[in-house]
């Protein structure tokens, strides 16, 4: 009979502590609870990790990773698509593909602690955000640019990329009372649901940022103004 081997102490560790941080948060966590779970002496935490502080800093390292594994949202829109339209497309269901999990395992609990970092941001933050976020960002600002035309500054794009990304991120923050005010409404991860709601907020941004373009070409448009940006 083939014995499955026991995942090493360190991977346990980072186990334990994506669970107990998801239900106390961070600072309800203690590193005596995480090696219990992991069945972990109890200075496994500074022997593997220098302290509970560093174990957090490298669990949201690995978060962030797998999110942005392999080509970004941006990278991947303008690979697959032509036209500026179908690039929005492929980017809005690449992230939201991404932040929702479909066609791979979620993870509530690692939902929960993104959710839980945005609240209260750790030191950890600025450097995640550089590494990872940073270069979408700049690759989602030029497919916007390609539709918002060259009269679009970089205020008009950031306003532009977050109600875009606002969308997305809608059911994430406020699905307890979304399904309540919607009583019914099936799971995001439940089979049609995710294209349904990627077509929506693709057909609602595109709308958006076509009127935007206008207002730009038009010169009504407040960045235009002496009061605006």
């Amino acid at each position: 009979m083939t014995t499955i081997p026991k995942p090493k102490t360190r991977d346990r560790l980072l186990q334990a502590a994506i669970k107990v941080i998801a239900e106390k948060g961070y600072h309800g966590a203690t590193a005596q609870e995480i090696c219990q779970r992991a069945e972990a002496n109890m200075a496994a935490v500074n022997y593997y990790f220098g302290g509970k502080e560093k174990l957090y800093g490298q669990i949201l390292e690995l978060v962030f990773q797998a999110w942005a594994s392999g080509e970004s949202a941006g990278e991947l829109s303008q690979r697959e698509a032509h036209t500026p339209d179908e690039k929005l497309y492929a980017y809005i269901r690449a992230f939201f593909r991404r932040s929702y999990g479909i066609g791979e395992e979620y993870d509530p609990d690692i939902a929960t602690i993104i959710s839980l970092e945005m609240a209260r941001p750790s030191p950890f933050l600025d450097r995640i955000v550089q590494s990872y976020i940073v270069p979408d960002v700049d690759s989602f600002h030029g497919i916007l640019k390609e539709i918002l035309g060259p009269g679009a500054t970089c205020k008009v794009l950031t306003d532009c990329g977050c109600s875009i990304v606002g969308q997305i991120l809608y059911y994430a923050y406020l699905w307890p009372i979304y399904t309540r005010v919607n009583p019914g409404f099936p799971v995001i991860q439940s089979e049609g649901v995710a294209d349904e709601l990627i077509d929506h907020v693709y057909r609602f941004s595109l709308a958006g940022l076509k009127s935007v373009r206008d207002s730009l070409e038009n010169g009504t448009h407040p960045c235009l103004t002496k009061t605006g940006e």
